[in-house]
């Protein structure tokens, strides 16, 4: 499982927990809906520290909480498109 799907599952676990809606919670944290919708669809594959923090707090747990057990990975292979934008400022 990638880093965004270790994320992406955490945010909807506590959305359940929560009986937040993509809505509801945009409404609580203050982060755009198109952003949540990014993260939980895949198209933000690094939501910011600052984004997570917002949502964390609007479902009432700290960062570490959040993070605890995620095992993220600091090495995760690149996307192919991010690789070849790599590839072209080298």
């Amino acid at each position: 499982m990638t880093n965004h799907q270790k994320i992406k599952k955490r945010m909807v676990e506590l959305c359940i927990k929560n009986n937040f809606t993509n809505r509801k919670l945009s409404r609580r944290s203050g982060v755009p809906l198109s952003t949540i919708g990014n993260i939980m669809y895949g198209r933000s594959k690094n939501p910011g520290i600052v984004t997570i923090f917002r949502l964390c707090n609007s479902m009432g747990v700290t960062m570490n909480e959040f993070f605890d057990g995620l095992d993220l990975s600091p090495t995760e292979k690149q996307d192919d498109d991010e690789q070849k934008t790599e590839d072209l400022n080298d």
